[in-house]
Order: C-alpha cells, then structure tokens, then sequence
C-alpha cells in the first residue's frame, strides 16, 4: 500500500506541475483523460517470465497531459497517469495467491501530428517514458518460490502510439476520444515457475474519453 501511495503522489505532482507551467504559455493546452485499460501479454503461462498482463482483465486508465502546439499541424505533449488492472486465482498458476493487482505509472514525451478539419482535428503520435510497475500478491505465501512475496515493484523504459480525434466545443475547450497502445517490460523481482526472474510486460491499450482546455 505504501508504494501505490507514493505511485499516487508522483501522478498527483506531475499533474500540478504541468498545469502550472502552462498557465503562463501561448499556444498551450492541457488534458485531462479517462477510460479503459486493456491488458496485453506475450503468450505462455501467467507465471512465465515471457509473459505479461495478456490473463489479467479489463482494467481502468485516468491521465493528464500539457501540451505545447508551435503549429496548427503539430504539437508535444508531457503526460502522466496511472491504470491498473487485476487476475483473480481461477486464472493464475502461481500458487498461494488468490490475487494480482497491478498497478503502473508512466512519465511520457509524445510527439502529435494534427489534421485539423475546422471544428474537428483528426491526430496521431508516438512517443518515450517510463513506467514505473507494482504488482500486488493478496494472500500469497509462496511465490515463484520466495517466501511471503506481497509486493514487488519495477520499472521500464518503454514507448507508445496513438491516434483520435478533437472537437473543438467552444474556443477554450476541445472534447475528443484517443486510443493509445503501450510497451513497457520491466523486470520485477520474483522468480516463475522455472527459477527465472520475471520480466513482464506491462503495457496495453488505452481507451479514453478526453477533455481539453486551451490557453
């Protein structure tokens, strides 16, 4: 619980410091994001170090994003967020647990090409960050082979695509949907079934509703 807490706080600083450094910017914007996280994995067994989230189920995703746009046709984007998603034990080869919950939270960089079309803007992107992972183990007493695992935390580079579209509501404001794919793999510290330390991916897709307000 400690370090979803701390997850929690990074996401929230993040959040008030890119609102506050386009406060005083032209050509500016922020967003605010929310909707479905979709889990993806590699094949193979959920306690395979070749896996990842491809057994857990549909999950949530909220983000905030400060963009900066020199140009109609172009913008950057700095963005944080958090999702998380869960595997119940009818699905789960790894023993004495009943539970995962995962958790993550990225720092982004994304580059956007915009296509406007009057009141509506077509977009597609990509971009690098890093995701900082946990998973949590409820009632588990051995896993993969160590003793009273209950939480274990890890980190990745990683990258992401996007695409979506705006509408421009009024001059401030632009309500639209993104659907995002993310990679990350980091290498968490517990072993799977063959003795081998786990490295999972942790990434998906994002489905979001997106609310933005321009400067």
């Amino acid at each position: 619980m400690q370090r979803r807490s701390i997850m929690l706080f990074i996401f929230v600083l993040l959040a008030l410091g890119s609102a506050s450094a386009v406060e005083a910017a032209s050509g500016t914007y922020v967003a605010l994001k929310g909707g479905l996280f979709l889990p993806n994995g590699q094949g193979g067994s959920v306690a395979s170090s070749e896996d990842g989230f491809s057994s857990f189920s549909t999950g949530y995703n909220v983000e905030v994003a400060a963009g900066f746009r020199p140009e109609s046709y172009a913008a950057l984007e700095l963005g944080s967020g958090y999702y998380a998603t869960s595997l119940d034990v009818a699905n789960l080869q790894i023993p004495s647990a009943t539970r995962i919950d995962a958790y993550a939270v990225p720092i982004t960089l994304t580059a956007k090409g915009i296509l406007p079309l009057g009141e509506l803007e077509f977009f597609a992107g990509a971009g690098l960050g890093y995701w900082f992972g946990q998973l949590h183990f409820k009632n588990a007493g051995i896993v993969g082979g160590a003793a009273q695992v209950k939480d274990v935390n890890a980190g990745a580079l990683g990258y992401q695509v996007l695409g979506g579209a705006d509408y421009r509501v009024s001059e401030a404001v632009n309500l639209g949907v993104e659907a995002k794919w993310v990679f990350a793999k980091p290498e968490f510290d517990f072993t799977d079934i063959t003795g081998h330390k786990v490295k999972w991916q942790i990434g998906g897709t994002t489905i979001n509703l997106v609310a933005k307000y321009n400067f």
